[in-house]
């Protein structure tokens, strides 16, 4: 009798699971995987978006035209500097950050919302606010170097290609190290003050502590912000399209920036079709990609 009465309550929990659940499955079904397989289709297809206009069967040749288009090797270029920039400057700083307000320290409240701020401003602000600092005709950033005596830097951040690429991503750093910072203390919060303690009575200084306590316990941290970092690069927009549109010489120009150009600019609705399904394949992949390696050292250790 035990057996059958767990069973039929195992039935009920799960019929009220699933009815729970329903509305958020059936939007995720009729929203998300609807827009997405709408995606991957009309990618085979020639469209220019204007109804009652058919559509072209071109199979594979849009995927062709896309991957000989210089203009998208260069946006992927941009997305190789977003994630250098991620790992080289964010993270350090992020998990730097996180390790400071994590400890106690006097105003560490108020350094957490110093360091938040930025990442709670609209992008499109941000952007706006950013390209009026770097203007070098009386931006703040070229005055306040002109004032302190290089009067003769006049260099154009987001004007000149061999700088705009790289601008726009310390930008992006400034916006999302606070943000990760708050990720990152939350998982240093949650690690036993009892390891440090220990760790102390052993004679480990506070580098040491940090490197062989906090680091290895940060390990779904790190994880959670690789993924994050990664795909967040990959579909970047509004803080580039805000502050150079892509220019100059499309030089800015990312993944998602070159698909609403294609569909709306010029509509190519087949080209951007395939280079959002492209996104979208990268993004899975290189987060099937990253869980796995980091469920690989694990189960070494």
């Amino acid at each position: 009798m035990k057996s059958v009465n767990n069973i039929s309550q195992k039935r009920k929990k799960t019929i009220i699971n699933v009815l729970f659940l329903s509305p958020i499955l059936v939007l995720f079904i009729g929203v998300l995987v609807n827009s997405i397989c709408q995606t991957v289709y009309l990618s085979f297809f020639d469209w220019n978006g204007i109804s009652g206009v058919p559509l072209v069967f071109k199979g594979f040749e849009n995927y062709i035209k896309v991957f000989n288009d210089n203009n998208f090797w260069n946006s992927m270029k941009v997305v190789a500097v977003f994630i250098l920039q991620g790992t080289l400057i964010q993270l350090p700083l992020s998990l730097l950050f996180a390790i400071i307000v994590s400890k106690g320290i006097r105003l560490s409240s108020m350094y957490k919302t110093v360091f938040f701020i930025p990442s709670i401003l609209p992008l499109s602000a941000v952007g706006l606010m950013w390209f009026f600092v770097l203007n070098p005709n009386g931006g703040l950033l070229t005055t306040a170097i002109q004032e302190i005596g290089f009067k003769a830097f006049n260099v154009n951040f987001l004007g000149d290609p061999s700088y705009a690429v790289y601008s726009v991503a310390m930008v992006s750093a400034w916006v999302y190290i606070g943000y990760n910072m708050v990720i990152f203390a939350a998982g240093i919060t949650k690690i036993p003050n009892t390891l440090y303690e220990a760790g102390r009575i052993d004679g480990a200084n506070g580098f040491q502590l940090e490197w062989h306590i906090t680091r290895p316990l940060l390990k779904e941290t790190f994880k959670v912000y690789v993924v994050m970092m990664i795909t967040g690069s990959l579909k970047t927009f509004d803080l580039i399209y805000a502050m150079t549109r892509g220019g100059p010489n499309r030089v800015t120009e990312s993944p998602a920036i070159m698909m609403y150009n294609e569909v709306f600019g010029y509509n190519h609705y087949g080209e951007g079709n395939v280079i959002a399904t492209i996104i979208l394949v990268l993004g899975l992949v290189c987060s099937i990609l990253i869980n796995r390696m980091f469920t690989e050292k694990e189960w070494r250790k």
